[in-house]
C-alpha cells in the first residue's frame, strides 16, 4: 500500500498537526521535526475516533531511546521519530509549549516492518485507556508526590529523564511516603520503559529522591 505524506507547521504553544492512516492497524508512522524554534515541547497521540487522544510510545530514531509524555527539543533541532500507531485511526504531533518560532512536522504513515524497536506495538495497545502521571524533575531536595487513591495495578515506569542518582519508591498510600512499597528501584536508573505489573490496595504515592530525574508512571484504577 501507499502512503501519502502530510506537513504542517505549529505556530503556537497549542498546535497540532493530524496525520489519518489508512490501514491503521498494521501500520508505524515516522515523524520529521524541524524548523526555526525555540522552547518547543511536544506530544504524540493517537485516536481511534478523531476525538478522545492517548499518548503513543515514540523511538527517538537518533538515540534509539524511547519516550512517552513530553518531549522538549532542542533550538532549531531537526529530528525524527518512529510512532507506532498501533490500533489508532489518526496520530497527532501537538505542541504543549513554544517560546518562538516555528516548528515544521513531516508525517508519512509505513508498514509495521519498518518498526525500529521490538514490542512497540504491544506498548501502544496495551496501554490504551489507562492512566498515566508525569513525574517531573524537581529543583530541590527530595519530593514526594500522591499519585492516586484506590486499589489497581501499577503497569510500568517510563524513565524519561535519568539522574545521578535516580531513587524511586512508590507506596501503597494515598497520600504520603508509607507502608507497604510497590517498587523501589535501584540507585540509578537508566532511560527506558520498565514493566512492574504490581497491585495496590489504598493508592500511589512515589519518593523520588532525585531532583533531575523526570519519569511517568503508568496505571489502573479498579472500580
Amino acid at each position: 500500500m501507499v502512503y501519502s505524506p502530510t506537513s504542517g507547521t505549529i505556530a503556537t504553544s497549542t498546535g497540532t498537526v493530524v496525520l489519518g492512516i489508512r490501514d491503521s492497524k498494521n501500520s508505524g508512522v515516522v515523524v520529521s521535526l524541524s524548523g526555526t524554534h525555540s522552547g518547543f515541547t511536544v506530544v504524540f497521540e493517537g485516536s481511534i475516533d478523531g476525538t478522545t487522544w492517548y499518548k503513543v510510545p515514540a523511538c527517538k530514531l537518533a538515540s534509539g531511546n524511547l519516550e512517552v509524555g513530553s518531549t522538549a527539543l532542542a533550538d532549531n533541532a531537526t529530528i525524527g521519530f518512529y510512532l507506532a500507531s498501533g490500533v489508532f485511526g489518526k496520530v497527532r504531533v501537538r505542541a504543549t509549549a513554544r517560546t518562538s518560532g516555528t516548528l515544521a512536522v513531516s508525517m508519512l504513515a509505513a508498514p509495521s516492518s519498518v518498526n525500529p524497536v521490538n514490542n512497540m506495538q504491544y506498548y501502544v495497545a496495551e496501554d490504551i485507556g489507562k492512566k498515566s502521571v508525569a513525574i517531573a524533575a524537581g529543583t530541590t531536595g527530595a519530593n514526594t508526590v500522591a499519585v492516586s487513591s484506590g486499589p489497581g495495578i501499577l503497569h510500568k515506569i517510563v524513565v524519561t529523564t535519568a539522574g545521578a542518582t535516580a531513587g524511586v519508591i512508590i507506596y501503597d498510600n494515598a497520600t504520603t511516603n508509607s507502608g507497604t512499597k510497590v517498587y523501589s528501584s535501584a540507585a540509578t536508573h537508566a532511560l527506558g520503559v520498565y514493566d512492574i505489573k504490581m497491585p495496590f490496595v489504598n493508592g500511589l504515592t512515589v519518593r523520588k529522591d532525585s531532583t533531575t530525574a523526570a519519569f511517568t508512571i503508568i496505571y489502573s484504577l479498579i472500580n
